[in-house]
């Protein structure tokens, strides 16, 4: 979503054109709002991909003003007729094909942003609402001025592609990837991924052109610099499937291959740049990461914090919100287990039943459990659901997302609320519910790439209370997004199947090390700090051939 880069640039200095645009104010020297924005470095802000007919993607970014003094904001497309523009902006006919494509944007609505000006005195927040609609199949792209009055002016570009029900298209992250630099020495560095999303109904499988990294393994005297650990795999429909990369530099340099990754079926090939910095572990500001490298570590960008949560307002009977950003659980020992506690609120008017989609973490070393597995959540109420990972025996370092799928039941078919504390307590405080049908879906739905029985079964829900009989307080209804700082936390809300199915997407990353390794960066005291079950030394790496 480029927040990394909006945040940075807001933050920033005025550049030079920055500089001559706010010179230009209130004067007779007249420029179109295109020639403004060719003047304006393009940051672009992905809506990903949705096949047609499928429900609008809406992403809601809180603006946040974290500076001492009040500021006027707003956004200008082309057919702003209803903003008062300073006199010196006009915004020009269309006099391409291209402008004429953005005309029929804005027109016909493909894609909306509002509201489109705003004030916010310091410490205020407000949130702004973008929404891509899936009615004209097609590649689409809007951009926009995003003007802070007497300051920065950004050209931000929305991009959005559209495609047909049966479309076989894989979207990559980024055709350009920068591995977690690496110390040279490391003899079992960690695993990174490289994420690759299905935006279809169907299964895609991919295949990686081996040649480029052998032939790097060549120009290094035969040593695997880079490794790809499974170079053909299996995507499911809807769903998101992780490439695994083993990066060893020799050298205090930078690494870079260019690696084609072939989508079977569809009989496409895209292109992509692996870079990888080697650096040696004494040499000062060693741990200085490159602005690149960064694009990938949420936890280096400005004003990130997992902590804080955007307030949204339930504009959706369907709103399902979670307390966390995400669950950054830093670095790990291997073996090690560690827990985490989220909650879920739900906006709904009606109860939902909910299942949690661990596909995407099945090709971990470790494992992420989350409990309960599934269940049904009542309209308005919360659950507590317990995160863990347990660590493997080998080094890796991961940013990857499950999902909860959630779908509406009948409130005929929805177990019974307990109304009595004695039902509440049951079971030591959890409501333990046999097995019951509740729905059916319609033939071939699928999500998460799985297919979805109708047959399924209510487990385990936390109660009001603990099983001392302390009142659990509810917690206040918050957001799960990405923070912005003067555009401060983002939100998405797909629905990306034709069942009624909503998804709420929990990211989490982790970085593990061998115990030596640990121990030698962060010192015993801390590796103690950590539960592990089973403290034994991990098995023997079979040797690769070369």
């Amino acid at each position: 979503m480029s927040t990394s880069e909006i945040n940075s640039a807001l933050a920033a200095t005025l550049t030079p054109a920055e500089e001559k645009l706010r010179a230009a104010a209130g004067k007779a020297k007249v420029k179109n709002v295109t020639q403004i924005l060719h003047m304006l470095t393009p940051i672009t802000v992905d809506f990903a991909a949705g096949v047609a007919g499928a429900p609008p993607t809406i992403l809601h970014v809180e603006l946040c003003n974290s500076g001492q003094l009040p500021i006027d904001w707003r956004i200008i497309l082309r057919t702003d007729q209803e903003i008062d523009l300073e006199n010196w902006i006009d915004l020009g006919l269309p006099t391409s094909k291209e402008d004429e494509e953005q005309l029929n944007i804005v027109e016909n609505k493909v894609m909306d942003v509002w509201p489109r000006k705003g004030q916010l005195a310091p410490g205020d927040k407000g949130l702004l609402t973008l929404t891509y609609t899936h009615e004209q199949l097609g590649d689409h792209k809007l951009p926009l001025l995003l003007e802070v009055e007497g300051g920065k002016r950004l050209h931000v570009v929305l991009h959005g592609l559209t495609l047909k029900e049966d479309a076989s298209l894989l979207r990559f992250h980024s055709k350009e990837h920068y591995f977690k630099p690496v110390a040279i020495g490391q003899s079992e560095p960690s695993v990174q991924m490289y994420e690759l999303r299905n935006i279809g109904p169907q299964t895609l499988d991919y295949i990686v052109d081996m040649s480029p990294i052998e032939h790097l393994k060549t120009t290094n005297y035969g040593f695997k610099v880079l490794e790809c650990m499974n170079p053909q795999g299996v995507v499911p429909p809807f769903g998101v499937a992780y490439i695994k990369w083993r990066f060893q530099p020799m050298e205090m340099m930078i690494y870079q291959v260019y690696v084609p990754i072939t989508t079977v079926g569809a009989g496409t090939t895209e292109i992509i740049k692996f870079v990888g910095r080697g650096y040696h572990p004494t040499a000062e500001g060693a741990f200085k990461h490159l602005p690149e490298e960064c694009q990938s570590m949420p936890s280096t960008w400005p004003g990130y914090s997992h902590l804080t949560s955007p307030e949204l307002e339930a504009a959706s009977a369907r709103s399902f919100v979670l307390t966390c950003v995400g669950l950054p659980l830093g670095t790990l020992p291997a073996l090690s287990l560690t827990r985490r506690l989220v909650t879920l609120t739900s906006h709904a008017t009606k109860p939902f039943e909910f299942e949690w989609d661990l596909s995407a973490a099945a090709t971990l070393e470790g494992k992420i459990k989350v409990e309960p597995w599934s269940g049904v959540i009542q309209g308005g109420a919360q659950m507590l659901f317990k995160v863990e990972y347990a660590a493997g025996a080998w080094p890796e370092a991961f940013d990857l997302e499950v999902r909860c799928m959630l779908f509406p039941i009948a409130a005929e078919d929805a177990p019974p609320i307990p109304q009595t504390d004695a039902e509440v307590f049951a079971n030591d405080g959890v409501d333990f519910r046999t097995t019951k049908t509740l729905g059916t879906l319609q033939s071939g739905a699928q999500a998460g790439g799985r297919k979805l029985a109708a047959e399924r079964h209510t487990v385990s829900t936390m109660g009001k209370f603990n099983h001392a009989g302390e009142s659990l307080e509810p917690r206040a209804p918050v957001g799960f997004h990405t923070q912005f700082n003067m555009a401060a936390h983002l939100l998405e809300e797909r629905y990306q199947t034709a069942e009624d199915v909503t998804q709420v997407v929990l990211n989490i990353e982790a970085t593990v090390l061998l115990e030596s390794a640990y121990t030698e960066t962060y010192g015993p005291d801390m590796y103690r700090f950590h539960y592990i079950p089973l403290r034994i030394a991990p098995p023997k790496r079979e040797p690769s051939a070369a």
